[in-house]
């Protein structure tokens, strides 16, 4: 299971909308730059990684790259003070990998080595990589890839090969209408406070839906590329599950055979089983008593049960609880059942946590936290999650936040009186 969270901060919120919403690259904008100058060269080392190796190893350079195709980076630089590095590297597993760096000279930099296939997406930053130093992402594939860095300005380009060329095609026009959508709301700065944090607030939700909405269109009609793959792998936790069903049925039979859209694939599946009309998902766990519990138990004639799921470590899983306490008291003798559970490691809290809210119905856990076979059934990515079972095992909604839980079963309760 991905950490549970989840990938904003005002002209902190309304600036970094830019940085860290679009890209993996954290956002760069791309224009089109060309600069010549002769370029200082250096060898990229022989790979593979490993990830039993240290950040300490990955910075002295002991992760190298295959032996494979011959491979160019040819850099211009803007901005950058010559004798300035610019460091070559990926992330794997959480951990930044250095690959290899060289100085900048004459506004020019670079890299000479080989490659495998298939392309894999690595980094450029000037200095040792953080959100500040990052300027580009770009696909390592056979061939002479150009670099432009600008720094300061999220305006580095990256062109040249197959896949640079389409990746730039997207950032290129994200970057248009994310600009547009800001020129929408740059009067905001002159607003009265109030007005002003809700303009910003406005402009950033704005940003995220045209940048979605257009992630999707792209990924769509790329997903016979490693750049549609990898985008699917940013956003698909941002696309409804019918939306990734119809992505995985475009995708070619070559790229599905791939690991990244194998996961991706699999993730996608487990999340389908979580839809309105399917069959519950079974699983067993502890209660908080010890005892063994065992859901299937619980999806019986009559019945209603709300299957939900919280952490003491994610806040907004305690503002529906009081909505919930309200339903259950009300619906319980009537056939409406919660099992709440902890996605946490430390029973203390979880004791606490559910006599301090009242939380008086089923409680259940493995106390495995985000590394939970439970999550991993459920394609758990965010709390709070819930699904309402009905009496015939199958799912009746998902995520029925406040009063919309006592109002659903209400109905649904209503309904079946009529049919008997």
């Amino acid at each position: 299971m991905k950490s549970i969270t989840l990938h904003l901060n005002i002209w902190a919120a309304f600036a970094l909308c830019f940085l860290l919403l679009a890209t993996p690259a954290q956002a760069q904008t791309r224009r089109s730059a060309t600069r010549t100058a002769k370029a200082r060269t250096t060898q990229v080392r022989k790979q593979v990684p490993n990830s039993a190796r240290t950040s300490r190893n990955a910075r002295a350079g002991k992760t190298s790259l295959r032996v494979g195709r011959p491979v160019t980076i040819i850099g211009t630089t803007e901005g950058i003070a010559d004798g300035k590095k610019v460091y070559l590297a990926m992330i794997r597993r959480g951990q930044t990998i250095y690959i290899d760096s060289v100085a900048v000279k004459k506004g020019a930099f670079t890299f000479r080595g080989q490659c495998d296939t298939p392309p894999q997406v690595l980094l450029l930053s000037v200095g040792p990589v953080k959100r500040e130093s990052l300027l580009a992402d770009f696909f390592l594939e056979p061939g002479t890839i150009k670099a432009h860095l600008v720094e300061g300005k999220f305006a580095s380009h990256v062109t040249g090969t197959r896949h640079n060329n389409i990746y730039s095609v997207y950032i290129d026009s994200l970057n248009r209408l994310r600009t547009n959508v800001a020129e929408r709301y740059k009067y905001a700065d002159n607003a009265p406070a109030g007005a002003k944090m809700e303009k910003l607030r406005q402009a950033s939700d704005t940003i995220i839906k045209v940048q979605n909405a257009y992630s999707y269109d792209f990924i769509s009609h790329n997903l016979d590329n490693y750049v549609g793959i990898y985008l699917l792998n940013q956003y698909f936790q941002s696309f409804t599950i019918e939306q990734n069903k119809a992505l995985v049925a475009k995708m070619s039979d070559k790229m599905k055979q791939t690991p990244l859209a194998g996961s991706i694939c699999r993730y996608i599946d487990i999340k389908a089983r979580t839809l309105a009309g399917q069959p519950f998902v079974d699983f067993k766990a502890q209660r908080l008593d010890s005892t063994q519990f065992h859901f299937a138990d619980m999806v019986k004639a009559g019945h209603y049960v709300y299957l939900h799921f919280w952490s003491d470590k994610v806040g907004k899983s305690y503002l529906e609880v009081p909505a919930m306490v309200d339903a259950y008291q009300k619906l319980h003798d009537r056939g409406l059942d919660i099992v709440s559970v902890y996605m946490g490691t430390d029973s203390a809290k979880w004791r606490d946590m559910t006599d301090k809210f009242k939380m008086s119905w089923i409680q259940v856990s493995d106390l495995k936290g985000n590394a939970s076979p439970i999550a991993a059934q459920f394609g758990l990515d965010e709390l709070p999650f819930a699904l309402l079972i009905g009496p015939d095992g199958k799912i009746a909604d998902r995520d029925l936040r406040s009063a919309k839980l006592k109002a659903r079963v209400e109905q649904l309760l209503a309904d079946t009186d009529k049919q008997q």
